[in-house]
């Protein structure tokens, strides 16, 4: 049983969780787990995902203070270094995809090496590119 069958629906009355993460759920703490999981869901729903709803901040003054601190240097930075990301990318991902081996096996490793690999790329990419676009502009 996976976490995404968390209850049972009953013929007579309400979902009753009867394992939580897969594990079985004791009498005594089904009540309480129950209860703890509708307030999770009470809760969320009045949660407010945005930063500026949580402090009542209005539209107007949001984009104003973005437009004021924004700068055509940073959008320009932000939006190069994407070109550069996805060639670096897409460049690792075809020298180890050809360069498979082994069946199944072998997709599993060399998928794992790609995902490392160009993370650390980006990631040394960026530092540089950083650098570069600072100087540039």
């Amino acid at each position: 049983m996976g976490t995404g069958q968390l209850g049972q629906e009953s013929e007579t009355g309400p979902l009753r969780v009867r394992a939580f993460f897969g594990l079985p759920v004791p009498d005594a703490q089904r009540a309480l787990l129950e209860r703890y999981l509708a307030e999770c869901v009470a809760k969320a729903a009045q949660f407010r995902w945005t930063p500026a709803a949580n402090l009542h901040l209005t539209a107007n003054f949001y984009m104003r203070s973005v437009i004021d601190t924004v700068k055509y240097n940073d959008l320009a930075s932000g939006i190069g270094k994407t070109f550069f990301f996805g060639f670096a990318v897409g460049l690792i991902a075809c020298y180890n995809g050809l360069r498979t081996t082994g069946g199944a096996d072998g997709v599993g490793r060399s998928t794992t090496v790609t995902v490392v690999m160009s993370a650390i790329t980006v990631l040394i990419m960026d530092f540089f590119l950083t650098k570069l676009f600072l100087l540039a502009f």
